[in-house]
């Protein structure tokens, strides 16, 4: 979400953050077909999107990776939560906002 865009997508030259809509767009502006497009990391968006707008705010004009060792413990229940949103995504198709995009599509010939 274009929303979420900060010092971590300035560290690792980000142009842009899409929505689904433009993304949608891109992907069949160069032949694709989409089958499904959904946001995706929906549960985290909240925090992520509280420390992206208090780092607008309050944090220094340098640009740094948010990659650190989290532990194991941490990784495994990050793992767990992602899991149980892929697993969700059976039953429920459409998310209205997340941290990333999942596309499903083929090449047109």
């Amino acid at each position: 979400m274009p929303c979420l865009y900060g010092n971590h997508d300035r560290a690792f030259h980000g142009i842009r953050r899409y929505s689904t809509n433009s993304l949608r767009k891109a992907l069949l502006l160069v032949g694709f077909e989409i089958e499904t497009i959904t946001y995706v990391n929906f549960s985290l968006f909240p925090f992520v999107y509280l420390k992206r707008k208090l780092e607008q705010c309050y944090s220094a004009s340098t640009p740094r990776s948010e990659v650190k060792d989290i532990g194991w413990i941490l990784n495994e229940i990050l793992k767990l939560i992602h899991l149980l949103e892929l697993t969700s995504l059976r039953y429920w198709s459409q998310n209205y906002f997340g941290m990333n995009i999942m596309a499903i599509g083929q090449k047109v010939r």
